[in-house]
This record gives C-alpha cells, structure tokens and sequence, in this order.
C-alpha cells in the first residue's frame, strides 16, 4: 500500500455482530405520543419526560418538557431528540394557558392530566415504576387518555 491510499473496502464494512444490533447502527426512531380525550382542541399539551424516581412527576424531576398544539381531540406528536432508555411521562392540558398545571387549593387537578402506562392515580400521586416503559426500537409509541 502506497502513501495516501484509500483504506480498503473491508475497513470500512460494519462488523457482522454490530449490524445485527439495530440500536447501535440504525439512529433512534421518534417516540410516537397519542394522547386522547382532549378538553379542548385549542389548548397546548404539555408532555414532561422523566428519567427516574427523584422528584417524579414534579417540574424539578424532569429532564425535557414539549409542549404540542393537537389538531382535533386527539393529539398525535413526534419526540426526535431522546435516546432508548426507560422513561415515565406526565401530560397536561394548559386549557387556561397559565404555562403551569393549576390545582386547586387542596392540591387536586384543575386542568386534564395522564400518565404514561395510561397509569390512573387513585389516592395518591404516582411512582416512577407505576408510569415507567422502555423506549427502544421496538416499543416507541405511548398511549394515554386525559384525566379530566
């Protein structure tokens, strides 16, 4: 081989386990969001994504936040800038564009809400296990109704 000479085909050819394994070679497909029973079909969803149990579902447990503008009463998104990993999200419909989920003066709801899993708290507020799913090339799509 002489100075300066292109490195042979074989080089540049991906190893024969590493083509197997989609995840390393293929980039992440989006992250499919499907969120139902809209309130309204003119308020923003807000989508929170968390990456563990601390401070789940809180603003300060959160590591990205979107917000969508659905087109009908069901609200279909793309999410292109997360890696596979294992999540859990909150929704919330701002119907009175304050830019925060409102609640009540005892703390409950005032604005529909949900959960990955399609997870519906009962007396209390959920965990990160309870909403928790795997984001992978196989399993991209989450599917949840608005708690009004």
């Amino acid at each position: 081989m002489s100075i300066g000479a292109e490195p042979s085909d074989k080089a540049v050819q991906p190893d024969s386990a590493l083509a197997k394994d989609k995840t390393v070679l293929m980039p992440p497909k989006a992250l499919i969001l499907l969120v139902k029973n809209l309130k309204s079909t003119s308020a923003p969803v807000v989508v929170a994504i968390y990456q563990s149990q601390k401070n789940f579902p809180y603003i300060e447990g959160k590591i990205r936040e979107y917000r969508f503008m659905p087109k009908g009463k069901v609200l279909r998104a793309k999410i292109t800038d997360l890696d596979y990993g294992v999540y859990a999200i909150s929704f919330y419909q701002d119907t009175n564009l304050s830019g925060k989920f409102d609640k009540n003066i005892f703390g409950l709801p005032k604005e529909a809400y949900a959960f990955s899993n399609n997870f519906k708290p009962k007396l209390k507020v959920p965990s990160f296990d309870d909403c928790k799913f795997t984001y992978d090339v196989t399993n991209f799509t989450v599917i949840t109704d608005l708690i009004h």
